[in-house]
């Protein structure tokens, strides 16, 4: 509801800086179009994951992403920038890997 009132209003780009439920829900519901991960190297153990609610259940039905840029390190931090593939053209092939 909340992406949905933004793009009445014209907002094409927003920050989403929240939890594990409303990553997770942005996620299952296809809103985001880029990623931008930062993960440290420390754990603090308990809690939730990055994006909390059901997943799915095989590795090829997972949602594919691609690096926008190289990682980066920030001093003990990576940053990933990952954007969403560009959806095939009409009359493009997919390609099909032997053995898959």
């Amino acid at each position: 509801q909340v992406a949905q009132a933004l793009g009445r209003y014209g907002f094409n780009d927003v920050l989403v800086e929240g939890g594990a439920h409303i990553h997770g829900a942005y996620l299952r519901a296809g809103i985001y179009d880029r990623l931008e991960l930062y993960l440290g190297s420390q754990t603090i153990g308990g809690g939730l994951g990055v994006a909390a609610g059901s997943g799915v259940d095989l590795m090829n039905e997972a949602r594919r992403w691609q690096y926008e840029d190289r990682p980066v390190m920030l001093d003990d931090t990576i940053c990933l920038r990952l954007r969403k593939p560009p959806l095939l053209e009409l009359g493009d092939e997919p390609v099909v890997v032997e053995g898959e």
